[in-house]
């Protein structure tokens, strides 16, 4: 039997729902201010990103009426494998989830599964689980009643179709990651964390060995060989936008960007990247010279997505197995990164102007600056007007106290950085 492919004028593609991640408030209201309809996030135990800020069982609430009041979804991933003494602790977050108001629980584990459902809470199954054929699908949505399915990282775009067509019959939701972060192990679930540091990646604390390099030795004549710079077990970045018209034509629900420990400009950037995609192919696919102008537009969004941080890009297994794009690089090749300036100590909010107390960076007018605070979220500007002492100034020297006439709203407190061009590490090609 033929596999079934994406279909670009197929009315079954739904516009799927963007998902943006959120290890603490800041990137939380970045997510939401730059266009993301859910954000996912975790507390500061069961998760799959200990080492995130994560939130307090005190923020929780706060977290989901954010994500409410900007009209976005909360979802609360409690995706760690739970151990017979965590179960009462489990039994507490889902209280908290329920009573905040958590849209959805993303679980990997059948204790959590039951706990949610006897609190009535909407129900994703991880990727954890692996989950890679409609039998699956349907015999975990009979027993928890399962809202949406995060497929096995293993699965194609082909899979997908497929699943989708034969469990057409239920009320299931399909999820995709469509960029980020990848793991070498089968859907995540890796051990070497666990048995070099004592720290488990199924308990959300990986280390990340695999993103070491490493030296093999000849057993037989002693010769030593450094694997450098090409990781041999940490692969690269997925990136879903040079084929999103496929990704999109598949029809998944839900597309997730992974990130929880990535930083606030690195949030803002890959969700307003995928938002303009999504809105994109949508609304205009059908237009005359479309594909030309769509083609343009990739380019210009890759070329933000280079901007932050990043390992290389791959497209997964999206497209089918990986051969070549695999395990080219491990460290950030990023084009640009973030360098801290200091503080807003004052904000006038009438003339527009924040009174910046340069503590680390200098700056000159006509660089680009971040603001970050966890009201503000994330404000990008350039320094076009520069004051020291009402004189205009061309340059921000270290221990000055600058006016900065703003184009936005920022706050006393909020975090300045100043976005400069770096040498990322030398690629293999």
């Amino acid at each position: 039997m033929q596999t079934p492919r994406p279909d670009p004028d197929t009315p079954a593609a739904p516009k799927p729902e963007l998902m943006a991640p959120a290890g603490d408030a800041v990137s939380l209201r970045v997510a939401v201010q730059a266009g993301a309809d859910a954000v996912y996030l975790g507390l500061r135990h069961g998760s799959m990103r200990a080492a995130a800020h994560n939130f307090a069982d005190d923020a929780l609430a706060e977290a989901v009426a954010t994500c409410h009041a900007a009209g976005a979804r909360a979802y609360l991933a409690l995706n760690c494998l739970v151990q017979q003494d965590e179960l009462d602790q489990t039994a507490a977050a889902l209280d908290l989830a329920a009573a905040a108001g958590v849209d959805m629980v993303i679980a990997a584990d059948a204790a959590t599964m039951v706990l949610a459902a006897e609190r009535g809470l909407d129900l994703c199954a991880s990727t954890q689980l692996s989950i890679a054929n409609a039998t699956a699908v349907r015999a975990w949505h009979q027993r928890f009643g399962l809202r949406r399915v995060v497929l096995a990282r293993e699965c194609s775009l082909a899979d997908l179709v497929a699943i989708r067509a034969a469990t057409a019959d239920l009320p299931v939701e399909y999820e995709l990651f469509a960029h980020g972060a990848m793991c070498v192990a089968l859907s995540g679930r890796c051990l070497l964390s666990q048995f070099t540091s004592g720290h488990s990646g199924n308990r959300g604390a990986c280390r990340q060995p695999c993103r070491r390099r490493y030296r093999i030795t000849d057993v037989e004549d002693g010769t030593d060989f450094v694997l450098e710079p090409q990781q041999v077990l940490s692969p690269e970045d997925l990136c879903t936008i040079p084929f999103i018209e496929q990704l999109l034509a598949a029809g998944p629900h839900a597309l997730k960007l992974e990130g929880r420990m990535r930083k606030p400009e690195y949030i803002d950037t890959v969700v307003r990247v995928y938002r303009a995609a999504i809105d994109t192919w949508h609304h205009q696919r059908h237009e005359p010279g479309f594909a030309e102008r769509f083609a343009a537009a990739k380019r210009e969004w890759m070329a933000a997505l280079c901007r932050v941080y990043n390992r290389g890009f791959s497209s997964g297994f999206l497209l089918g197995r990986p051969i070549d794009q695999w395990t080219r690089r491990g460290d950030n090749q990023a084009s640009h990164a973030k360098q801290f300036v200091g503080p807003v100590v004052n904000y006038y909010r009438r003339p527009g102007v924040a009174e910046v107390l340069v503590q680390s960076h200098a700056f000159t007018q006509g660089e680009e600056l971040l603001f970050l605070g966890p009201t503000t979220g994330l404000h990008r500007q350039r320094a076009d007007s520069l004051q020291i002492a009402h004189r205009p100034v061309k340059h921000a020297p270290q221990g000055a106290h600058v006016a900065v006439a703003t184009t936005g709203r920022v706050r006393r407190g909020d975090q300045v950085y100043v976005i400069r061009r770096q040498t990322p590490p030398l690629a293999i090609t």
